[in-house]
């Protein structure tokens, strides 16, 4: 009789093992299933283009044939020196992209790794400088790797740079420059600024900051600016003519001046300075303008026009020198 009663309580024991076992092996199932059902549901962190079909279009064999057409057309430029950057327009590339084919045909076989563009915000007041903390950034061409690392760097940085979606919700003055990129250069990253402060000393700090974190080598800077806004044509090629004398003498101190007095315009101010200190940190010293026009030279109405220039900042080779 004890001995039958110890084996029921060794049989019971046993079964209740059996049906722990079980019971934690469905358990671990359905846990892997759900991390692995939450990991496939995971939204990757991708920036969707916002003005595709506006700005330019939305089908990629009509956005690819149109880019190459306005490549095909402008000039190359024998330019001597590294290009550390450019000046590029940013409207509607009916009106726009003709100029800054320019821009991007100067980059030919040249070859750069990371590509920072630095854009003005059209749309939303910002006190500081805002880089896109996401994983790529989607054209109709396909999709741009964004350098991660030097986002987070940047951010680190300073405590006026931080990510701020809301800039990026209507923006066109970064995206429109991507497609050309995409179209001229192969396996780069690129690193996105937008600053809703374009003052002086703010485009200072910034310069600083970009060279101090990322450097020159295999990096190229682009600032994202269209000129004269709705004058008419005589006058404002005239404005634009100033602007670009400023350009090329670096005088950011004169060229913020006559903004403030309405005597030249760039929507792009911040970017176009940021650029122009950044360039004079490293002695650079020689700017060459690739291309101007106006929407008036595209859509024949002068009555009030938006201007666009396209211009190279080139170091000589070998001697670049950055100041502290």
């Amino acid at each position: 009789m004890k001995k039958s009663s110890k084996l029921i309580t060794l049989s019971i024991a046993i079964l209740t093992v059996l049906i722990i076992v079980i019971l934690l092996s469905v358990f671990n199932k359905e846990k892997k299933e759900v991390v692995i059902e939450a990991e496939q549901v995971k939204p990757r962190l991708i920036q969707q283009p916002v003005v595709a079909g506006r700005f330019y279009p939305a089908s990629r064999e009509q956005l690819s044939s149109m880019i190459k057409l306005y490549l095909s057309a402008a000039s190359l430029i024998d330019l001597e020196g590294k290009l550390l950057g450019m000046i590029v327009p940013h409207a509607g590339y009916i009106y726009s992209g003709p100029v800054a084919a320019y821009a991007y045909r100067q980059l030919g076989t040249r070859d750069y790794q990371r590509v920072v563009v630095i854009a003005p915000s059209h749309y939303a007041p910002y006190p500081g400088v805002s880089v896109l903390e996401m994983e790529s950034y989607q054209t109709p061409l396909g999709s741009i790797p964004i350098d991660r690392e030097a986002v987070r760097a940047l951010i680190a940085s300073r405590d006026w740079i931080s990510y701020e979606p809301r800039l990026y919700e209507k923006e066109h003055s970064l995206e429109v420059q991507l497609p050309f990129l995409q179209q001229t250069l192969s396996d780069f990253k690129l690193i996105p600024l937008i600053m809703g402060d374009r003052s002086p000393q703010l485009c200072r700090e910034l310069a600083g900051v970009l060279l101090e974190t990322l450097g020159t080598e295999g990096v190229l800077y682009l600032g994202s600016s269209d000129m004269s806004h709705y004058f008419p044509y005589d006058r404002a090629k005239e404005m634009d003519r100033l602007t670009l004398e400023k350009m090329k003498s670096l005088d950011t101190q004169a060229l913020f001046q006559l903004q403030i007095e309405g005597k030249t315009q760039l929507c792009g101010l911040g970017p176009v300075i940021t650029l122009m200190e950044l360039f004079q940190k490293l002695g650079g010293s020689k700017v060459k303008v690739l291309h101007y026009a106006n929407s008036g030279d595209v859509t024949g109405d002068k009555s009030r026009v938006v201007g666009y220039g396209a211009v190279a900042f080139l170091l000589p080779e070998g001697k670049i020198r950055k100041e502290d």
